[in-house]
Parts: C-alpha cells; sequence; structure tokens
C-alpha cells in the first residue's frame, strides 16, 4: 500500500516547536522523493534541517514508494471524449495523492449527469434554464434554504446562467478552451482530473459545465490539472521513466507499457526531450 502525505504551509507555520510536526512530515516528504530535494524544501518552508542521524535513520527505514511525482502544477491536454466518467465526491482527493484501494471505482458516467444533459439540452435543443432538470435540482435547494452560485433565488440565478455560463459557451464556441491566468501569469480555475488505476481519466467537480460545453463543440482539447493518482497508475509511470525517460537517447518502453505511449499523463515521460 502507498502512503500519502500532504504537506502544506499550514502545516509548516504549526512546526516551529521543539517537536515540530512540520518537520517529521518534511522529512517524511524528502525521504520519498530523494536527498536531493532536502536543502530546497527545508529552506522553503524555513524549518530546522535534520541531523545527519536522523535523516541517515529515516533512509534506512524508507524506501521511496515513488519518485516519478509530478508537479501539481503540470498542465495535460485531454481530449473531452476520452472523459467518459467523473469522481463521485471527489473532496477528498487532493494534489499529488498517491492512492491505493478502490476510489477510483466509485464514479458515474457524466453523459448522465444532470449537468451534462442539462447544458445539452440548453444549447442543442434550445430549452430554457428553468426547464432543465439541473435547475429543477436547484430549486430543491433554495427550498431547503441553501445558496447556489452565491445566489438565493431561481430568477437570479437564471440570470447568472443568462449571463456567464452563455458568454462561457459563446467563447469556447469562438475561440476554444483557453487558459485563464492570474496576475503572476499562473494557470487559474482549471478543470481538474483523476488517474484511475489503467490510465482512465476521472472528471473532478470542477469544470463540469465547462467540460460539457467542450464535448458538445467537439473542441479538439482541454487543459486540466491532475490531483490524485491511483498506485498502480503510478507504478507504470515509474517503469516508464526507468525505461525511458532516464535512459540515454529514450528507450523503447516494455511491450506492455506501448499502448499508453499517447496518455496525455505520460508525454513528458515518453517524450522528455520535447
Amino acid at each position: 500500500m502507498v502512503s500519502v502525505l500532504r504537506l502544506n504551509r499550514s502545516q509548516a507555520s504549526e512546526s516551529q516547536s521543539p517537536h515540530p510536526i512540520g518537520g517529521r512530515a518534511a522529512l517524511k516528504y524528502c525521504v520519498s522523493r530523494g536527498r536531493d530535494l532536502i536543502e530546497t524544501v527545508f529552506e522553503r518552508l524555513d524549518l530546522p534541517r535534520p541531523t545527519p542521524n536522523r535523516l541517515h535513520a529515516a533512509l534506512r527505514r524508507s524506501k521511496p514508494a515513488m519518485s516519478c511525482i509530478a508537479s501539481e502544477r503540470k498542465i495535460i491536454w485531454v481530449r473531452p471524449d476520452d472523459i467518459v466518467f467523473k469522481i463521485v465526491g471527489d473532496h477528498d482527493l487532493h494534489a499529488n495523492d498517491i492512492l491505493a484501494g478502490d476510489w477510483d471505482l466509485q464514479r458515474e458516467l457524466i453523459a448522465e449527469t444532470k449537468k451534462h444533459e442539462s447544458i445539452y439540452r440548453h444549447f442543442q435543443d434550445g430549452c430554457p434554464w428553468e426547464e432543465t432538470e439541473l435547475f429543477k435540482s436547484y430549486g430543491k435547494q433554495f427550498r431547503r434554504g441553501e445558496a447556489v452560485r452565491g445566489v438565493d433565488s431561481l430568477p437570479r440565478l437564471k440570470r447568472l446562467y443568462e449571463t456567464r455560463v452563455d458568454a462561457a459557451f459563446r467563447d469556447i464556441r469562438a475561440n476554444g478552451f483557453r487558459i485563464a491566468r492570474d496576475l503572476l501569469g499562473r494557470p487559474t480555475n482549471l478543470p481538474h482530473v483523476h488517474i484511475g488505476r489503467g490510465g482512465e481519466i476521472l472528471y473532478g467537480t470542477k469544470g463540469n459545465h465547462r467540460l460539457a460545453m467542450a464535448k458538445l463543440l467537439s473542441t479538439r482539447v482541454i487543459p486540466c490539472h491532475v490531483r490524485a493518482r491511483h498506485a498502480e497508475w503510478q507504478n507504470i509511470r515509474e517503469a516508464i521513466l526507468s525505461d525511458v525517460a532516464l535512459t540515454e537517447g529514450g528507450g523503447e518502453p516494455a511491450t506492455a507499457y506501448r499502448k499508453f505511449r499517447g496518455h496525455p499523463d505520460l508525454a513528458n515521460l515518453f517524450y522528455p526531450n520535447q
């Protein structure tokens, strides 16, 4: 089984005590990623560096389970038609999670979700928003006293959809799926996906409207961030890294892995110099 470590700045800020939780987490993180990250991680988190004895003991106890950890800011370009399923309730899945178990089997067909069906009915068939199954579901939420997208009534939500969602559809139709960036030039508000044990691209909870639009408009590719990967898929990434990316000139992958050559989550491993 692969254990998961989540290290963030809130942990680091609480780690200045003589028995630092954040420091131990950082140490485990470094062990899992290799010695070369030790100086960088501890310096950036402003944590006391581990003594040689602590470090050597940890390295002896821990054989790195995964060394092919992708950056959480990595963008992969995915064909919308290759995204068939979405994870049911992915709120417990975080960036760079590597998880064993059956979490990737808790899925549903995107084509059968209310958002997907309602996007198609509105933009393809001309159905008013208030007559879609999605708005009927929103109406139940309003009756329970819940807000939806920051508004508290169906008329206000309809106005929101007629301005923002309809505008987003027109923009994707005219310009494709563009990447929004913040003032520092960093991608923002990208959809996220998870990768199942066999490389299945599983959609998350963010960007479902845009995915349905991209499918309807036959958009060629969309940009996504990857959050969680199944441990078995990460093992495949490790094997391809060893067979191809770490060999001089790029070796030929084992026969079992050649079928993954076009997978968007493996492009940088199959073609490391491009």
